[in-house]
């Protein structure tokens, strides 16, 4: 999803509320730790205009991957304190986009090789940053080294501007 927004975050639901036709709830800074989560989410449920408010829904989110509406706080914080710390959060968001939820962020800094302009670009400068290639250059089909080393070793995916390039293990 693409916002102006850049805070990891997300909006939780009031149940009851939705059950009755009311839509109550707000939107909470995911990066701010599980406590900020779980105190926020209380208090939207303290202000519901339905008695004994207790069960909520993640509806919505923005910045952090994909997530279901059931999320554990704990993961949610985790992956909105990993997107504001990281250096490329849209590499991170794409990445935990391509393997699910239930990716280790851990994994993350071993997988991403970087942003290309292709990848047959991404493959140029895998080779020329391993070996000198001299007059061979010329003869190497870069565009198809590139797809076949996005279909082995590594996997791409498309962002405006070009490719993010991820170890495929």
């Amino acid at each position: 999803m693409t916002t102006t927004n850049t805070i990891p975050r997300i909006y939780v639901a009031c149940l009851a509320s939705y059950n009755q036709g009311i839509l109550h709830g707000r939107w909470i800074d995911a990066d701010e730790g599980v406590e900020h989560i779980e105190e926020q989410v209380a208090l939207m449920l303290a202000d519901s205009p339905e008695a004994n408010a207790e069960e909520w829904a993640i509806h919505d989110h923005e910045n952090l991957g994909d997530l279901g509406e059931s999320e554990s706080f704990e993961r949610v914080a985790e992956i909105g304190e990993a997107v504001s710390r990281s250096d490329d959060p849209a590499a991170l968001l794409a990445w935990l986009d391509y393997h699910g939820g239930n990716a280790d962020l851990a994994d993350f800094e071993n997988d991403y090789y970087g942003q290309f302009e292709s990848e047959e670009h991404f493959a140029q400068d895998f080779y020329e940053d391993g070996f000198e290639l001299g007059i061979l250059d010329s003869y190497i089909d870069w565009a198809a080294v590139g797809r076949d080393l996005c279909i082995n070793d590594f996997y791409s995916i498309d962002v405006p501007g070009g490719v993010l390039i991820f170890r495929n293990d």
